[in-house]
């Protein structure tokens, strides 16, 4: 079958959900054969169809593809429905580690083999791509895209403890979800029989309505409560100064059994948690005199969590990051049993000893 056309002589083209399922998308169009004719010539039967989807009207980025097989054509009219059976080129983020002060090589396997591209490795003050390294001299990579290893090498110095250092890369995921879960435009290109029509036909509708439906899932996305405590005071453990420190924190006036005796919080982190959440509600932080009780003083807490880890002589510690006025978020957070302790940097202008003091303070630890 040689000189298809579709697209400007499509009748009737139009993508929609199946209601079966709102990953299957209906795709509908006229094939006729370009000749001399002005309305070219119609076509009964059937044909090989392969569909790809890109991310611009030509050239662009592969995002998804699908062998649909043989399609009956009846007077040049076919239909079929695609979404399901085919690949989508999705990208991921994952931890490869955390600094400790002391680690200079971090080695890790991602979890969805093979990356096909777009490795982008970070953490620690440096960055690195394909086209290579940030600074060369002080930071290199080494990775394999068919096996997914990765080792990130600090060359000069350790990263600092609780310095994350992340992965992002594209590899295949199953359906068209993926695809379009990434945003942007959608292009599909049709090729049947071997011939790649043109051009390509934007699709608008049903993927914005996928994309929303993605979008809900992740907004209804149930959060679990690992640890709730609605009356908890913090307090400095020692006298501090401003520009010192950090300075520990220490949790009072709760009876939880999840307190430890090193005012760390004990949780349980499950291994399909994608995001830790930490939230302060209602508490009032300050700085009090401790020469002068009572006597409040003008400045800001800076307040900061850490998530750590103890495996024998191993301690691993992850800083999550400030979110707001009080609340504290860490991305693909590591599973297992973690310990949660906080830590204040005083910023004020008092020279003398003073401490922190939140009261009636209500803490709630999520995972999503």
């Amino acid at each position: 079958m040689k000189n298809l056309i579709t697209g400007i002589l499509t009748i009737g083209l139009f993508t929609t959900a199946v209601a079966q399922s709102s990953s299957l998308i209906n795709y509908q169009g006229k094939l006729i054969y370009k000749d001399r004719r002005p309305d070219g010539r119609s076509i009964t039967g059937s044909a090989s169809f392969y569909l790809r989807i890109f991310d611009a009207k030509t050239g662009g980025k592969q995002i998804y593809e699908e062998a649909i097989g043989q399609v009956a054509i009846n007077d040049s009219n076919y239909s079929f429905n695609f979404g399901e059976n085919g690949k989508s080129v999705s990208t991921s983020i994952e931890a490869i580690g955390y600094g400790d002060g002391q680690n200079q090589i971090f080695n890790y396997t991602v979890k969805n083999k093979p990356m096909l591209g777009g490795v982008n490795i970070s953490g620690g003050g440096y960055s690195w791509t394909e086209s290579g390294s940030s600074d060369a001299t002080k930071f290199a990579v080494a990775a394999n895209k068919n096996n997914g290893t990765i080792a990130a090498i600090y060359l000069t110095e350790a990263p600092e403890a609780g310095q994350r250092i992340s992965v992002s890369y594209d590899h295949y995921s199953e359906g068209i979800r993926g695809a379009l879960s990434l945003g942007g435009q959608s292009w599909l290109e049709l090729t049947v029989n071997g011939e790649t029509l043109s051009p390509r036909e934007r699709l608008i509708t049903v993927p914005f309505a996928l994309r929303a439906d993605i979008a809900r899932s992740v907004i209804n996305k149930p959060k679990r409560i690992l640890l709730n405590l609605p009356k908890i005071n913090l307090k400095s453990k020692e006298p501090m100064k401003s520009g010192f420190g950090p300075y520990q924190v220490g949790l009072t006036n709760t009876t939880k059994d999840e307190i430890n005796v090193n005012n760390s919080i004990d949780i349980y982190i499950p291994e399909d948690a994608q995001r830790l959440i930490l939230k302060f509600n209602d508490g009032l932080m300050n700085y009090t005199s401790t020469e002068n009780v009572g006597i409040k003083i003008p400045g800001t807490p800076k307040i900061q969590a850490t998530l750590s880890s103890d495996s024998k002589d191993n301690e691993s510690k992850a800083i999550l990051e400030k979110v707001g006025k009080h609340e504290f978020h860490l991305e693909n957070p590591p599973a297992g049993w973690k310990q949660i302790s906080f830590t204040v940097q005083p910023l004020s202008d008092y020279g003398k000893d003073h401490e922190l003091t939140s009261e009636n303070n209500k803490l709630v630890i999520l995972v999503e």
